[in-house]
């Protein structure tokens, strides 16, 4: 007689547990109750279900495979109903269900809080919202677990659900003020800063700070005095005034540290180039090296709208930018464009349009600019506009200590088609004693011009180089 409906239940220990299996009620052939199982049902296979600590392997067989596990006893037979039995199993699996609840509403949103897709993140998210409070000190739990993705999605829903108050400007002075930990002063002033124009009643607080660390001058406030200039900066206004107050200090040790701490922040200085441009028209020493400093590092835009003034009318705004291009480093690709037409001469040519002073203070600054100058005057000789060549070939005179080459530019300049450009270039070779072996043949030709200007420049030049000479 086959006994397919047989089921054996064989214990055994599984390291290998499966996943929660859906619930089913099913009738075992001959059973006379209804047991509630997780299992699937499948003829001829086996599975495994949690249980407390155990996997139970459940078979469905048939008579042979019976006889083959004859050393295991059969708990139920069709046609042998237990009651005891039953209610074993079912006492089971309400153990089993205790053991593993279904994932609360809580749970589920918190999964889904660091969910790649928007939806999904912002449904989680105003869930949390909606059992606010329950679900605050459940989060602050989850951060305190070891558990380190269930600490990141709880804190990710906590910032949602709290966020941070408005920082107020009194409260941060308040901080700032009661804060005597010179490691712990800088954060709050760059948090002032970041407020940007609203902070502009910390300013005369961060003043205060600002000289008073400058006093000290010791290096573990040099943080400190480089976070309050950004933060000045960054208000804008009555913080650049004070910037620039600090700048022409009656301490020229002040100067220098107000200097090397705004040149750290490059083109963040860009907003003090107006306050810079107007102090210069005034009478009176200026920094001008370290003028020069600040616009080494600020961006292309401003150095122009800091040498624009040079094409005006103010001669005291002139003379303070020039002597303030001398010292302006790795710019020359900025600069030698805008000292160019400063160097016109008028007929005669030993008179410019400027005052002679001024054309010298030219020289110096290109003199200053250094080799990269040199290379781009002489690219300018070769320039399409007329005032570029001809200002070149004056400039070039302030270089008559360079190499051959800077001869040989001015050889080729004294074929120019324009006057101008050839009467310059005559100057500026009457100054280079080194080479009278080639310019004196060159000069002596260009006596023959057809211009009256070229041929008295020729003469002149001839007659001062002859000069040097002797």
């Amino acid at each position: 007689m086959r006994r397919e409906h047989d089921v054996f239940l064989c214990m055994e220990r599984s390291d290998r547990a499966t996943a929660r299996e859906r619930v089913r009620w099913f009738s075992s052939g001959g059973l006379g109750c209804r047991v509630p199982c997780l299992v699937e049902r499948c003829q001829g296979e086996s599975i495994r279900l949690d249980f407390l600590c155990e996997s139970f392997h459940i078979v469905r067989t048939s008579e042979d495979s019976c006889q083959r596990e004859n050393e295991r006893l059969p708990l139920m037979r069709s046609g042998r109903t237990s009651s005891v039995v039953a209610v074993c199993l079912l006492i089971g699996m309400l153990l089993m269900s205790a053991c593993k609840p279904p994932k609360s509403t809580f749970e589920r949103y918190l999964q889904y809080v660091d969910s790649p897709k928007k939806g999904l993140r912002k449904a989680a998210l105003e869930g949390l919202k909606d059992m606010k409070k329950k679900a605050i000190p459940a989060l602050k739990r989850a951060i305190a677990s070891k558990d380190a993705l269930r600490k990141k999605r709880a804190s990710i829903a906590l910032a949602y659900l709290m966020p941070k108050k408005k920082v107020t400007v009194k409260a941060l002075l308040m901080q700032l003020k009661k804060e005597r930990n010179k490691f712990d002063r800088p954060p709050i002033v760059r948090k002032i800063g970041a407020l940007g124009p609203k902070a502009k009643e910390a300013v005369p607080v961060l003043e205060k700070e600002f000289y008073r660390a400058l006093s000290k001058q010791e290096y573990s406030t040099t943080k400190l005095r480089q976070v309050i200039a950004w933060a000045l900066l960054q208000i804008g206004g009555p913080g650049l005034d004070v910037l620039m107050k600090a700048l022409y200090h009656k301490k020229g040790t002040v100067q220098l540290w107000v200097a090397d701490h705004l040149s750290v922040l490059g083109s963040k200085v860009d907003p003090l180039v107006p306050l810079l441009v107007e102090r210069l028209k005034k009478k009176g020493s200026h920094p001008h090296h370290l003028i020069a400093k600040l616009m080494s590092r600020a961006s292309s835009n401003a150095l122009r709208r800091f040498l624009a003034p040079l094409q005006g009318d103010d001669p005291f705004l002139r003379e303070g930018i020039l002597r303030t291009a001398r010292y302006i480093k790795g710019r020359d690709g900025v600069v030698v464009p805008a000292l160019l037409p400063l160097l016109r001469l008028d007929k005669p040519m030993e008179k410019a349009t400027k005052k002679v002073y001024e054309l010298i203070l030219v020289g110096s600054a290109f003199e200053g600019l250094g080799k990269r100058a040199v290379y781009d005057l002489r690219f300018a000789l070769r320039h399409k506009k007329v005032e570029f060549r001809r200002g070149a070939a004056v400039a070039l005179v302030y270089f008559s200590k360079r190499p051959k080459e800077v001869a040989l530019d001015l050889l080729r300049a004294l074929k120019d088609p324009d006057a101008s450009v050839r009467t310059a270039a005559a100057w500026s070779l009457s100054s280079m004693k080194s080479y009278k072996s080639n310019i004196l043949p060159a000069l002596k030709k260009l006596r023959r011009d057809k211009h009256p200007a070229v041929r008295k420049a020729a003469n002149k030049a001839i007659k001062r180089l002859m000069q040097k000479a002797k």
